[in-house]
C-alpha cells in the first residue's frame, strides 16, 4: 500500500502496474462525481444534501424537504407545464392561461419556500414582459399560504403520485442530454453574434466615410455666418471721436 499524495489524510490506495490502454480509458479526475449516493438511503443521507446536485434520482419526494426539492429542480433546470390557475395575468386577471416554465431559483419568504421559474411559453406572455413566476412548493395553514396551486400538487396530479425524482423524469442522463442541447444552442448563438459583430465592423467605416463626405465645405468667413447670423454693430472711429 502506497499513500497517494493527492488523497486526503487517512486515505490510501494500492498502486498496481496497468497497461497504457487501461490507463488511457480511465476517466479524468474532473469527470468523477463529487458525491455518490448509496443505493440504500438513510436519514443521515437526506440531512447531508445541501445542494441540488447532491440529491440523487432515487431520493423519495416525501422525504425531501421543500428546500431540497426546489434545489434539485433548479439544478436540473426542470420544466413544468402548469395548467390553468397557476398563472394569473396582472392586467386582465385571467387565470385560464396554460404556461410552460423552467426552474430558475429558490425563494424563501417568511420561512415558506417558493420556486422562481422563467416563463418560456406561450410567446404572447414574453412579448408582454411577463417572464417570471413564483409558486409555493406546498400549501400552508394560513390564509396567505393556503393555496391549492403548489408544485407538489402539480407533480402529484401529472405523474400520479410519484415516489422518487426519477418518477418525474429527473436522472443524470437526462441532465447531461439537457446540457448538451444547451451547449449546442449556445455555440450557435455565439457564432451568430460574432458574425453580426464582424458585419458591423465592416460596414461602420463605409458609413463614417459617407457621412464625412456629406458635410458642407465652408470657408472660415462663411463658417461664422452660421454661428453668428446677425452682425454685431460695432461703433465706428468717427462716432467714438465725436463722443
Amino acid at each position: 500500500m502506497i499513500r497517494d499524495a493527492n488523497a486526503p489524510q487517512g486515505q490510501t490506495r494500492a498502486r498496481t502496474h496497468q497497461s497504457p490502454q487501461l490507463t488511457a480509458d480511465a476517466p479524468p479526475a474532473s469527470a468523477r462525481q463529487i458525491y455518490t449516493a448509496p443505493s440504500v438511503l438513510t436519514r443521515k443521507d437526506y440531512q447531508g444534501w445541501t445542494l441540488g446536485m447532491h440529491v440523487p434520482a432515487h431520493a423519495e419526494l416525501e422525504l425531501l424537504s421543500d428546500i431540497q426539492l426546489v434545489r434539485a429542480l433548479v439544478h436540473h433546470q426542470y420544466m413544468l407545464e402548469l395548467p390553468a390557475g397557476y398563472f394569473q395575468h396582472p392586467d386582465t386577471a385571467d387565470a385560464s392561461q396554460v404556461v410552460t416554465v423552467a426552474a430558475k431559483a429558490t425563494l424563501k419568504i417568511k420561512g415558506f419556500v417558493y420556486l422562481l421559474a422563467d416563463i418560456i411559453g406561450p410567446a404572447t406572455l414574453l412579448q408582454d414582459n411577463l417572464a417570471e413566476l413564483h409558486k409555493p412548493i406546498r400549501f400552508g395553514n394560513t390564509p396567505r399560504t393556503k393555496l391549492p396551486y403548489t408544485i407538489r400538487n402539480h407533480l402529484n396530479a401529472v405523474f400520479a403520485h410519484p415516489q422518487t425524482l426519477a418518477d418525474i423524469g429527473i436522472s443524470k442522463q437526462a441532465h447531461l442530454t439537457h446540457l448538451a442541447v444547451l451547449h449546442t444552442v449556445w455555440q450557435n448563438t455565439c457564432c451568430a453574434t460574432i458574425k453580426h459583430r464582424v458585419q458591423l465592423a465592416v460596414t461602420r467605416p463605409s458609413i463614417a466615410l459617407k457621412s464625412k463626405r456629406k458635410l458642407p465645405q465652408h470657408s472660415s468667413n462663411k463658417c461664422y455666418q452660421y454661428i453668428l447670423p446677425y452682425r454685431i454693430p460695432y461703433p465706428s472711429e468717427t462716432q467714438l471721436v465725436t463722443k
